[in-house]
C-alpha cells in the first residue's frame, strides 16, 4: 500500500474512533436527546465497522481496529447488562417506598377512579410524596447508578483509549479479540 492509501485508511479509521468517542460523551449527558443520539452513532460506528472490516483484507490495519471495536461493543454492551442488572438489584434492596405510603393510600381511596385516570392525574396525586421519597433514597439512587454505570464507563473508556493511541500512530492493536 502507497503512503496516500495509508493516510486515507488512518484518516477513516480515525473518523470511526471520532464517532465512538462522540457516543460515548454523550452517553453521560443526562438527557433523552442525548441517550438517543449517542445510540444512534454507536449504532453507526457498529454498522460502519462492519462494512469497513468486511472490505479490508484480514490482518489488515484496518480490519484489526475494526474487529477491536466491535469487541469493544458488544463486550460493553455485555457488561452493561451484568452492571445494570447489579444496580437494580442494589436499589431494589435499599429503597425505602415508606415516603410513597399516603399518595398510595389516597390512590386507593379513589376506587375505580384511579383506573381511569390519565398519567398527569397520576403525577398530582404523587407529587406530595415525591420530595421526601428522593430525599430519603437519594443515597441509594447514587450508589445504585454509580453500580450500573461506572464500570462500564471505565471499561469502555480503556478499550476507547488503546485502539485511538495505536489507530493515530498506525499501529495495530496487539490482541484485538482480547477482553481487555
Amino acid at each position: 500500500m502507497d503512503g496516500n492509501a495509508i493516510e486515507k485508511e488512518k484518516k477513516a479509521l480515525l473518523q470511526i474512533y471520532g464517532a465512538l468517542g462522540a457516543s460515548l460523551i454523550l452517553s453521560v449527558v443526562p438527557t433523552i436527546a442525548a441517550a438517543a443520539l449517542s445510540l444512534i452513532l454507536l449504532t453507526g460506528v457498529m454498522i460502519a465497522a462492519y462494512v469497513m472490516r468486511k472490505k479490508h483484507e484480514i490482518g489488515s490495519l484496518s480490519a484489526n481496529h475494526m474487529t477491536f471495536i466491535i469487541r469493544t461493543i458488544w463486550i460493553s454492551s455485555l457488561f452493561a447488562i451484568v452492571t445494570m442488572t447489579i444496580g437494580c438489584a442494589y436499589l431494589l434492596a435499599f429503597i425505602d417506598n415508606t415516603p410513597l405510603s399516603p399518595c398510595i393510600s389516597h390512590l386507593m381511596n379513589l376506587g375505580t377512579q384511579a383506573a381511569s385516570m390519565d398519567m398527569m392525574a397520576l403525577m398530582r396525586v404523587f407529587d406530595p410524596c415525591l420530595d421526601d421519597y428522593t430525599t430519603i433514597n437519594m443515597k441509594a439512587f447514587i450508589v445504585s447508578g454509580f453500580i450500573a454505570a461506572a464500570p462500564i464507563l471505565i471499561y469502555f473508556l480503556v478499550r476507547y483509549v488503546r485502539g485511538l493511541s495505536r489507530a493515530m500512530k498506525g499501529y495495530r492493536v496487539a490482541k484485538p479479540l482480547s477482553w481487555l
